[in-house]
């Protein structure tokens, strides 16, 4: 039997798909890793997640809403980042398996730990 032949084009878009494919993995496996770490610093105790940008609260409550997480007054999170009363210098907690937000002020004065989200992000927090 002959080998046949497979034109150009085919293993240009098969390469293509393997490459997509593997990025994929590759951004799944980073993505699981920053959920698992956000998780696991939201869970250690009196810890403060601090957001500086929408962006950052948007993806934090998205990684908490993949977890089966609402606010206290058990609406979704999504949607509703709350970011905008303290901007900056917005934190979000767990509370009884549940999401809550206040001013860094607040946690603080309370012995909260205040982690800003791109620390977690960057694997710089050490638990």
């Amino acid at each position: 039997m002959a080998n046949k032949k497979i034109p150009d084009e085919e293993i240009k878009n098969e390469s293509k798909i393997n490459f997509s494919k593997v990025k994929r993995r590759n951004d799944n496996h980073i993505e699981n890793k920053v959920r698992k770490s956000v998780m696991q610093v939201a869970k250690s105790g009196r810890v403060a997640i601090r957001c500086q940008t929408e962006e950052e609260a948007e993806t934090l409550l998205s990684i908490f809403d993949s977890e089966g997480l609402k606010w206290c007054d058990e609406k979704s999170l999504i949607g509703r980042t709350r970011w905008e009363r303290y901007r900056r210098e917005t934190c979000y907690t767990l509370v009884n398996h549940n999401v809550s937000y206040c001013g860094c002020m607040f946690y603080a004065s309370e012995g909260f730990e205040i982690i800003d989200f791109n620390q977690i992000q960057c694997n710089e927090v050490k638990i």
